[in-house]
């Protein structure tokens, strides 16, 4: 298991809201004196946003709103999505906008507010994400960026929320959500439970039509990805056809809760000290085949349990990362170390076919594999580009070499070889693929082509030519990671040097490896 941390500190969102004072002339000393009580001025009024940025699990990230005369203001997120806007001196209406990361994948999402919704809940997901969509008749972030106000009315946003609400009535009856729940307003938690299980199923996609131009948002389920549940015509106000599926969300989203509990009960053998490695109620919690980036059980545990500052950490914000069946599960859970830092950490999850409880299985993966978006400053020079990760340290030996596939990278994909301990591209000594704009050759990238949350693909081989099984999950054979966000351009980061790279004291090299925020910092990670 690989868990990563940052050093910067998650600033944790904290508001303090004074009682409101009041006062009776009945009360002793309440009064003004003599010559009568003066008026008793009631406290100021703050003008507060607030409510749950989740996608399923809580957005890692930011929350900036944009008002009428096109005023931004941004905080972070708390670490359960819920996030708490000070929108004094700004007008209404309000755009609303979520930045970050949910289950390893990059997302922006859009709600909006009225001046009737001020202090009051405003929720940012998906959903909202859609109604804004269909008032907007084009994605939210276009219109995020391009705004016409004039459109956020109460009567637009709650027609456009009903619509979605009656076509999603299906999913929102299976799965116990009330029929007059207010998607943009109705306040919720991000605990897989009510709308959030229904945010757990769900997954929004919006996809364009290149020869009309015309764009559709694709509603499908993490059960059945292929089969879309429903279509929405973001330019039609009459596309009102109901979602209709066979399969028992229910089921699906009791799964993930009890997942949950797993990794909460995991958090408790650490709650205030390090357990024994052997322990049974520890061990207990695993599946008899784990496998992580190459090591077993044993010597996993013996890793985690031997690593100092691993006490107090808390495994929650489970997201799922792919849906096999009934007994096999992929997630991605987003967590916390006492002291606040966040990791990362992927498994697969199996039921036990005696006792049905969820164990941990691990990545199955045979050696840890990863892209990263990387911007480098040195004496030399700057560079971006793309690192292509491979352990070449793990005892899998007999992993001759590596065929790496994905955005911008050649048609017949990279290969890296085995070189001491780590694998490099081939007829190189580096696994860095620097960012050009030229023709691709060996080495060099159009990174202005890769989209969001692009896919890469490791394919294992030994010789003479044998394809090896990774394991990512066990019914592809190819390992899978996914890229949240494209680095800088070059261009982008030799213009922006100056605030992009941190200034180290006497010279030296400055790593920037971005996180989807857009942020400058500086990345170190734990590894287990």
């Amino acid at each position: 298991m690989e868990l990563s941390s940052s050093k910067f500190s998650a600033n944790r969102l904290r508001a303090t809201l004074l009682p409101a004072i009041f006062c009776s002339t009945l009360i002793a000393g309440c009064g003004g004196g003599s010559n009568g009580d003066a008026p008793v001025s009631p406290p100021p009024t703050r003008s507060l946003l607030s409510g749950t940025a989740a996608g399923g699990a809580p957005i890692v990230g930011f929350i900036t709103i944009k008002d009428s005369k096109g005023t931004e203001k941004t905080v972070q997120v708390n670490g359960d999505g819920r996030y708490l806007v000070d929108a004094d001196g700004m007008t209404p209406p309000f755009l609303l906008k979520a930045s970050g990361m949910v289950g390893g994948r990059s997302v922006t999402l859009l709600s909006a507010a009225t001046a009737s919704d001020v202090n009051n809940t405003v929720n940012i997901n998906p959903l909202t994400d859609l109604v804004i969509a269909n008032v907007a008749a084009k994605t939210a972030e276009e219109f995020y960026d391009n705004p016409d106000f004039s459109l956020l009315t109460a009567t637009e946003l709650n027609a456009a929320e009903n619509m979605l609400q009656q076509r999603l009535h299906v999913v929102l009856s299976d799965l116990n959500v009330p029929a007059d729940i207010d998607l943009l307003r109705t306040p919720f938690a991000a605990d897989h439970r009510g709308l959030d299980a229904v945010l757990d199923m769900l997954k929004v996609e919006i996809r364009t039509n290149p020869s009309t131009n015309s764009k559709k948002a694709i509603i499908t389920n993490i059960a059945d990805p292929a089969k879309p549940f429903l279509e929405d015509d973001l330019t039609s106000k009459s596309d009102s056809s109901p979602l209709s599926t066979s399969v028992e969300l229910s089921v699906i989203a009791a799964n993930v809760q009890a997942i949950q509990a797993q990794f909460d009960t995991l958090s408790s053998q650490f709650a205030v000290s390090i357990p024994d490695p052997t322990h049974p109620n520890l061990k207990g919690l695993f599946d008899a085949s784990f496998l992580h980036n190459g090591e077993e059980l044993d010597a996993f545990l013996a890793k985690l349990t031997a690593t100092s500052d691993i006490t107090g950490i808390k495994f929650n914000n489970i997201a799922i990362e792919k849906y096999f069946d009934a007994n096999i599960i992929k997630v991605k859970c987003r967590g916390t170390y006492q002291n606040g830092k966040p990791y990362t950490f992927e498994t697969i999850m199996t039921k036990d076919p005696i006792t049905l409880k969820w164990l941990i299985a691990g990545n199955q993966e045979l050696i840890e594999t990863g892209v990263f978006a990387l911007t480098e400053k040195s004496p030399s020079g700057i560079k971006t580009g793309l690192t292509l990760f491979a352990d070449g340290g793990n005892p899998n030996t007999n992993i001759d070499y590596i065929i790496v596939k994905g955005a911008s990278l050649p048609a017949g994909g990279v290969t890296l070889v085995r070189q001491n301990d780590m694998f490099v591209i081939e007829g190189t000594a580096s696994n860095f693929i620097t960012a050009c704009s030229s023709t691709l050759t060996m080495g060099c990238a159009d990174i202005t082509a890769i989209p969001a949350n692009a896919e890469y693909t490791f394919e294992l081989w030994n010789d003479p030519n044998t394809p090896m099984n990774p394991g990512d999950d066990t019914l592809t054979g190819v390992s899978t990671v996914t890229l949240p966000k494209a680095p800088h351009s070059l261009d982008y980061a030799i213009a922006n040097a100056s605030t992009l790279f941190p200034a180290l004291a006497g010279g030296g090299t400055s790593l920037v490896m971005e996180d989807v925020y857009r942020r400058k910092i500086v990345v170190t990670e734990n590894r287990f």
